[in-house]
C-alpha cells in the first residue's frame, strides 16, 4: 500500500522509515515518466502514420 497516494499521515516508524517513502515515490515518478515517453512516442507514432495517409 501506498501511503504517499493515499494521502495519509506518516505512518508508524515501524512499518516505514522516511527515505524508504522518499525511495518509493521516486521509484513511482521514474515509472510514470517512462509511462508518459512510451504513451508519446506512441502518440507521435499515430501522428507520422496519419500524415502518411493523407
Amino acid at each position: 500500500m501506498n501511503w504517499v497516494t493515499l494521502g495519509l499521515l506518516d505512518p508508524p516508524q515501524s512499518q516505514r522509515d522516511s527515505s524508504d517513502d522518499e525511495d518509493e515515490v521516486i521509484k513511482e515518478l521514474v515509472k510514470a515518466q517512462n509511462e508518459l515517453k512510451v504513451v508519446h512516442e506512441y502518440n507521435q507514432q499515430q501522428k507520422r502514420m496519419l500524415q502518411f495517409i493523407h
